[in-house]
């Protein structure tokens, strides 16, 4: 953005420079993710500014008084991806490239220290990206049964709780 002018067509020294978010929406195979939504973040998950990439995966999110702290994309049968905006000059747009993760499902058993099952183990789905979790507003949880085995999770990456 250029600085505002004065009434004397002078470029006034104080105005903010505007900044940019511009990348590409990738899909699991490395594919672009045409008409995916982009959504800029800040560190407290709070939306900054959302937008949608074009057809061929490439988008521009501009008009920002600084950059966001995440930069996150979805697409429908694909699972979100967050990546962290990198710096960028003011004048020049940062540059990040978005991968959304296939739909994935996981089952397995809980074991202890010794290799036995546990019964009734909580596990809990989430992605590996910060936030994303948030992002979808959606918690996947499944209990063990007395085999240690778990139903089905439809999420990407795993955590179990320590507790």
């Amino acid at each position: 953005m250029a600085s505002a002018a004065t009434a004397t067509g002078q470029a006034d020294a104080k105005a903010p420079a505007e900044r940019a978010v511009r990348g590409v929406v990738w899909g699991p195979t490395l594919e672009p993710v045409p008409n995916a939504t982009v959504t800029l973040r800040a560190a407290d998950w709070s939306v900054v500014k959302e937008g949608k990439a074009n057809g061929s995966g490439q988008f521009v999110i501009s008009g920002l008084a600084k950059l966001p702290t995440y930069c996150c994309a979805t697409a429908p049968g694909l699972h979100s991806g967050c990546e962290w905006t990198p710096a960028s000059k003011p004048g020049c747009p940062a540059y990040v490239d978005i991968k959304l993760f296939a739909a994935a499902l996981i089952r397995g058993v809980v074991k202890d220290d010794a290799g036995a099952p546990v019964k009734g183990a909580q596990v809990i789905a989430a992605f590996d990206h910060a936030g994303s979790l948030l992002q979808s507003g959606r918690l996947e949880e499944a209990t063990t049964n007395e085999e240690g085995y778990f139903v089905p999770v439809s999420y990407t990456h795993l955590t179990l709780p320590t507790s």
